[in-house]
């Protein structure tokens, strides 16, 4: 309990948007290897794996209604509802963004695992929009942050994707 009630005091004092931020960069997209990897960025299938990044963030991300609109459902508060109205109008412009990303990519080819990549990447979302469903208190608020907070690292990926696709990648509003 002494361990808990320090951590808790250090998350207090530095203030609960630092705590969420340091907690993206240790455990967020950044900290994956492939988001600045050669496979990705540089290697002789960049311009693929991108394409595919494309295609899997768009199943993860790019249907309405989302994390975000979900929260908002779920979120009483006015202040944090304010800032959910600002998400939503935010990531409404990044679904048309992914969207169009994966229109430039094309249809992805057909290879061995494909059908169980997408698989997980649908169960992913199932599970993400039941944190932002949740009726626990926070739950639902806490996993609209979490993207967010995340998504600087993601619109990387789709910033370079769209480098090589040649798509005109628009200001984030997140």
């Amino acid at each position: 309990m002494a361990m808990r009630q320090g951590a808790m005091e250090a998350v207090e004092a530095r203030g609960i948007g630092d705590a969420l931020r340091a907690m993206a960069e240790r455990d967020g997209s950044n900290a994956h290897r492939y988001v600045h990897g050669e496979e990705l960025n540089s290697g002789p299938f960049a311009a693929r794996n991108l394409a595919d990044a494309a295609h899997y963030l768009c199943l993860l991300h790019g249907r309405h209604p989302g994390v975000v609109d979900f929260a908002a459902e779920k979120t009483a508060e006015p202040e944090a509802r304010k800032w959910l109205e600002q998400a939503i109008d935010g990531f409404s412009r990044e679904r048309i963004f992914i969207g169009n990303l994966t229109v430039a990519a094309g249809p992805q080819p057909s290879t061995v695992g494909h059908t169980e990549s997408e698989q997980a990447v649908l169960a992913q979302r199932h599970a993400i929009e039941t944190l932002a469903q949740s009726e626990r208190k926070g739950c639902a608020l806490g996993a609209a942050a979490a993207l967010v907070i995340d998504w600087r690292e993601i619109r990387s990926v789709l910033n370079a994707a769209a480098d090589k696709l040649s798509v005109e990648a628009p200001g984030c509003q997140l």
